[in-house]
């Protein structure tokens, strides 16, 4: 499978709540990187350490949280995912849309390093 076609699959699966396919090809060094000044905003390195402060604070904090891709633009190792996220505040009950860029580096079918670009006051805007 290439990498467009892996990422794909990738985002399809989260959407249906399976984080197995993002599990397989995350590293020990695995490098995620959340937009600063986001709620989760920071660099993460490591499988449990990503899972526990992007991936469990994000189940813990929302009710929904829907991430949409829209174009996947792929140069080598390197897949740059467009799309956007919708997602409603557990606590506040508040909402917001906000479109994203993702930028996957991959080797050998592993993930080096992820990088999050988005809009952090649209992101902010339903925290309490």
């Amino acid at each position: 499978m290439d990498n467009k076609a892996y990422m794909q699959a990738l985002y399809l699966a989260f959407g249906q709540g399976n984080l197995d396919p993002m599990l397989a090809i995350m590293q020990d060094d695995t490098e995620w990187i959340e937009a600063e000044g986001g709620p989760y905003g920071g660099v993460y390195t490591g499988v449990e350490e990503i899972m526990t402060n992007v991936f469990g604070r994000i189940q813990q904090d929302w009710q929904s949280f829907t991430v949409v891709p829209n174009q996947f633009i792929v140069d080598g190792d390197t897949v740059v995912v467009l799309g956007a996220y919708t997602a409603t505040h557990n606590q506040t009950g508040r909402s917001f849309s906000s479109p994203f860029a993702h930028v996957w580096t991959l080797a050998s079918g592993k993930l080096k390093r992820f990088q999050q670009f988005v809009d952090t006051h649209l992101h902010n805007q339903p925290l309490p």
